[in-house]
């Protein structure tokens, strides 16, 4: 690859993400690194259009297809790849945002190593979620746990695989990833959280079927590969089990301290209340006392007149 900085292609797919896909484009304006284009393809969305929410955004390097059917991600993305231009292809997202200096922090490694296939990520959570996600891309790892978020990876790769597989509509990412891995692409984490993930209640990866199905959906396209592979798979399973499983028996330590120190709090205001009520009574019966005898008057046992 040159060392002059190559175009990059950021590749966004749309659907029903009317709220979010202007702040996905921002995010890609405000980059430090400036030789880049922004593709919006609409996969036939209902609701606002690509075209429509995106209508007064000044990025000059922008283009916006609308499919004329709802096709799919992997569709949506080979059309963005197809009226492209650059040297290399960053998938996002249009729920997502990157941040100012992702383009230029993950360019320098493609300089620095030429022969590279992709350069992924860490990803900072917001939203519903504020974690930083590290994630791996071991052959492992990406069976159990999908591919990460996104990579900026060479349009030779792209070419390579055949692109996303247009039948894919769940898992198509880690499919694209797994087959590229497989075709000897190397690639490079940079462990910096500059990928910016939401986290949303709409968001597909939060329905309740999503993991369930995407698995089913990579075993029938990579079942040999999941059998030659089980014992690294279980595992990879295995420690994410144990890290989980820590990782519960450390907040339940901290919720039965902190359980206990409500409770001592709460004994503690109670005493003090009860302490300063009587007080009160006893200052409230002295009072009593000294204006009956100033006035003359019997005050009885009770309250009442």
């Amino acid at each position: 690859m040159s060392h002059t900085a190559p175009l990059v292609s950021v590749i966004i797919p749309y659907f029903l993400q009317e709220d979010y896909l202007l702040e996905a484009v921002e995010s890609v304006a405000a980059q430090t690194y400036s030789n880049c284009e922004v593709i919006v393809v609409d996969d036939c969305s209902g609701g606002t259009s690509a075209a429509e929410v995106l209508r007064q955004c000044e990025f000059s390097s922008l283009q916006v297809v609308r499919l004329a059917e709802n096709q799919g991600p992997s569709v949506a993305r080979n059309a963005a790849v197809d009226r492209s231009s650059g040297q290399l292809i960053l998938p996002l997202d249009a729920d997502d945002k990157i941040s100012p200096d992702y383009l230029e922090a993950t360019t320098a490694v493609f300089i620095e190593d030429p022969d590279l296939g992709a350069v992924f990520t860490s990803a900072q959570l917001f939203g519903d979620d504020q974690s930083i996600w590290h994630p791996e891309c071991s052959l492992a790892s990406l069976l159990c746990d999908g591919s990460p978020n996104t990579f900026l990876y060479k349009r030779e790769v792209f070419y390579s695989i055949g692109g996303y597989k247009p039948a894919m509509r769940m898992g198509e990412n880690t499919d694209f990833w797994l087959r590229a891995q497989l075709s000897g692409w190397r690639f490079r984490h940079v462990d910096r959280p500059l990928y910016l993930y939401r986290k949303h209640p709409a968001a597909q990866t939060l329905s309740p079927n999503f993991m369930s199905e995407r698995a089913r959906a990579l075993v029938r396209e990579h079942k040999q590969l999941f059998i030659d592979h089980l014992d690294e798979i279980l595992v990879e399973q295995t420690a994410r089990y144990v890290e989980q499983r820590d990782t519960y028996q450390q907040v339940y330590e901290q919720y039965t301290e902190l359980d206990i120190e409500i409770h001592r709090q709460y004994e503690e205001l109670n005493h003090y209340w009860e302490h300063a009520s009587g007080n009160a009574h006893a200052e409230e019966t002295s009072l009593v006392g000294k204006l009956a005898s100033i006035f003359g008057l019997k005050v009885s046992a009770g309250r009442g007149t």
